[in-house]
């Protein structure tokens, strides 16, 4: 970064105090494990941050000794006006999500830091704290990060200065004073905790207590103050009902050993015999040179309220299927949000691509309909993986000829590998049977998913997928090869995990959503399959995927064969009849997919009308005939599904009226095409059963909103 003057001051300051890659201090460690105990967090810091490297000058619970500048949490809160630094969720962090401290093997989604300022305005470093789960602080806690800062340059300033010995004795004086003042401070911001603190000598016996865990505890701080938790007066119990014995208290446990106890549960008796349940951490305390705790000091957070949540959950079935519900309609309503602003995002690139553009124009709008291509893949897979867990995915079973099944998937990826200017092969053993019963969709997504990641994590040599059978030949397994980056061995299977992508670095080029292989092996075990991986970083890696063969007999006709037979099916014999152009309604509130849907029908041989609501299109449709209704779902007043049911009533009356049998009349209805940004399974089943001969889901192309016209036109003409 480039040296300004501010910059050169900073680090000559930092030099002055001569604490950087220096021994340990006794001083700054007894802030750091006051910081620990008040904050609750498992890694604290007092860090000094010079012209590339950030120094770890003191810490609990981790064994960091230093870090890169340019990867550092700390140099950015030096960044951060003077302010507390919080990243709550690095993972959801842009200037994080990708940083090796947060993808490797530290793993650090929480972060907090306060800047370590002199008198004079220079930010040198920061008192910080990590964690492993994401996280936040609460305002006493910040107050008591800020205070804490503040004393670590007292005790810096403290050694700096050159004074003679009456002003380094006033200076002592003063900064007694301020420990004394931030003693106070400290201990009234832990009683206004809304944690229970309990701090106990080496022996066990109880020194002082906050407010909150007189509460909790039912007791008050006289009451509680020799006791220790050895005491059979606690009547302490485990989750399961059983005596807690005190010498496996977590306290005593940090005491005996010297190492923190996190996240215990325990159930302990008020003097009233009510049983409350708490959730503890213990952090022993130690004086330099030390090995031995002198003190112990426990948090506590009263979980009744939650354990008994909890168990009416287990208790009653409905509450649980309403969580379920309110969770998929949550999902819902947030596809439909982010889906529709989508649609108008890459319809509108788009059309831009259409036009004549500059090559910086093209440029931008690649760039915008990338973004918009992995946005929808992040959606999409998050719904799949939700609709997995919920077990709402259904396998159809249908026959199919895998190989020709493969080379479509494949043909997908061969221009993204010319552009690469990778290898790339598809071959299909002749001993694999052109006919088997299987879920066509389902192998294609996981093949789609395998395929998308060799290609998009390979950079030079090649990519090769295979099919063949099994010795046995009962079983299919598909092979997909690569030269690509690598898995480390003790990785593969956590590759198949959610949201864990192949190539964490910060340097990685290619966006995912850490999804594709986790539902790819969710998939392949409803089909009663398997996927598995070999891999070395650097040279590539393969993996296997298997799915049973079901023998198909002689006779049997695909569903696919069977409609291509039927008149007036798209599907049918359609060569020798022409598009036409049809007549058609739009039916949307919303003025931007107005817009877009007007962009994509321009040029067609179609004609079109749009209205705002469902009240519109029924006048509309009363006095005029469509051939196709493009309606929305989601609309205010009535909905896209009320107003298709109005519609088919209307058709119906009309027929009635002219005393015309629907059957045998041969009057051609509309067809109404759910266009909507309702993407779940039951979205589209509720849009049938309402009268939809099709649901297309937003984003929408303008291709496939003409392949479906030109289908219709071709059909009826």
């Amino acid at each position: 970064m480039p040296t300004t003057t501010k910059e050169q001051q900073r680090l000559g300051r930092l030099q002055s105090y001569g604490v950087l890659n220096t021994n340990a201090e006794p001083a700054l460690d007894d802030l750091v494990r006051i910081a620990q105990a008040a904050i609750d967090a498992p890694i604290v810091m007092i860090t000094f941050v010079d012209e590339s490297l950030v120094w770890v000058k003191s810490k609990l619970g981790s064994d960091i000794t230093e870090v890169p500048r340019d990867v550092s949490f700390c140099a950015h809160t030096l960044d951060n006006h003077g302010e507390i630094l919080e990243v709550q969720d690095a993972n959801l962090d842009e200037r994080f999500i990708a940083n090796p401290l947060v993808t490797g093997p530290t793993k650090m989604r929480f972060y907090a830091g306060a800047p370590l300022i002199t008198p004079d305005g220079l930010a040198l470093g920061t008192l910080c704290i990590f964690d492993q789960k994401p996280r936040s602080l609460d305002e006493p806690k910040r107050l008591v990060l800020s205070a804490l800062a503040r004393q670590v340059i007292a005790q810096l300033e403290l050694r700096r200065t050159a004074l003679s010995e009456h002003a380094i004795r006033e200076e002592l004086r003063q900064t007694i004073a301020g420990l004394r003042e931030s003693d106070d401070r400290y201990r009234s911001l832990v009683s206004a905790l809304d944690v229970g603190v309990v701090m106990q000598e080496h022996g066990g016996a109880i020194l002082t207590a906050n407010a909150s865990a007189e509460r909790i505890l039912g007791l008050t701080v006289d009451q509680m103050k020799g006791l220790s938790s050895m005491d059979p007066r606690w009547r302490s119990v485990r989750e399961d009902g059983t005596p807690f014995p005190g010498e496996e208290h977590p306290a005593m446990q940090s005491l005996s050993t010297g190492r923190p106890c996190r996240d215990v549960v325990m159930g302990v008796r008020k003097p009233d015999s009510t049983l409350t349940w708490i959730l503890i951490h213990s952090q022993p305390l130690f004086h330099a040179d030390e090995s031995q705790p002198y003190a112990v000091v426990t948090s506590f957070h009263d979980i009744t309220d939650a354990r008994n949540y909890e168990s009416g959950l287990k208790q009653d079935r409905d509450s649980a299927d309403q969580a379920s519900r309110a969770k998929s309609e949550f999902l819902a309503t947030m596809s439909h949000e982010i889906r529709t602003p989508l649609n108008s995002i890459m319809g509108v690139a788009a059309l831009l691509q259409e036009s004549e553009l500059e090559d910086d124009q093209k440029r931008l709008v690649q760039l915008l309909r990338r973004s918009g291509d992995h946005l929808l893949e992040l959606i999409t897979d998050v719904l799949d993986m939700t609709r997995i867990e919920a077990g709402h995915v259904e396998l159809v079973q249908e026959i199919l000829d895998p190989g020709e099944l493969l080379q479509r998937v494949g043909e997908i990826y061969e221009m993204r590998a010319r552009e690469k200017h990778i290898d790339y092969e598809i071959r299909a053993s002749d001993r694999v049977p052109t006919r088997v019963v299987g879920d066509p969709g389902r192998i294609r997504q996981v093949l789609v998913n395998l395929i998308g990641n060799a290609i998009k994590f390979t950079e030079s040599g090649g990519v090769r997928v295979t099919l063949d059978v099994s010795f046995d030949s009962e079983a299919l397994t598909f092979v997909v090869s690569d030269s690509g980056i690598g898995i480390p061995a003790d990785k593969i299977e956590s590759m198949f995990d959610p949201f864990v992508q192949v190539d964490g670095s910060p340097t990685r080029k290619e966006a995912g959503t850490g999804l594709g292989l986790a539902i790819s092996r969710r998939l392949a075990t409803l089909m009663n399959g398997s996927i598995r991986a070999e891999s070395q970083p650097g040279e590539g890696s393969r993996f296997y995927f298997s799915v049973p063969i079901i023998k198909v007999p002689e006779d049997a006709v695909t569903k696919t064969e069977t409609e291509s037979t039927q008149p007036g099916q798209p599907g049918g014999n359609t060569r020798s009849r022409q598009n036409r152009g049809l007549n058609i309604l739009v039916v949307d509130d919303n003025p931007d997919n107005l817009m877009l849907i007007d962009a994509f029908l321009k040029n067609s041989p179609h004609t079109w009308q749009c209205v705002n609501n469902g009240e519109n299109a029924i006048q509309k449709f009363a006095n005029e005939t469509f051939d196709v209704v493009l309606m929305d779902v989601q609309m205010p007043g009535m909905d896209g599904y009320a107003t298709t049911r109005q519609l088919r009533s209307l058709e119906e009356a009309r027929l009635k009226e002219s005393q015309i049998d629907p059957a045998e009349s041969g009057t051609r209805r509309a067809h109404i095409l759910a266009l909507t940004a309702n993407a779940f399974q039951e979205d589209i089943d509720r849009s049938l059963q309402a009268g939809c001969d099709a649901h297309l889901t937003k984003p929408i192309t303008k291709q496939i909103l003409l392949k479906n016209l030109n289908s219709i036109s071709v059909a009826t003409g």
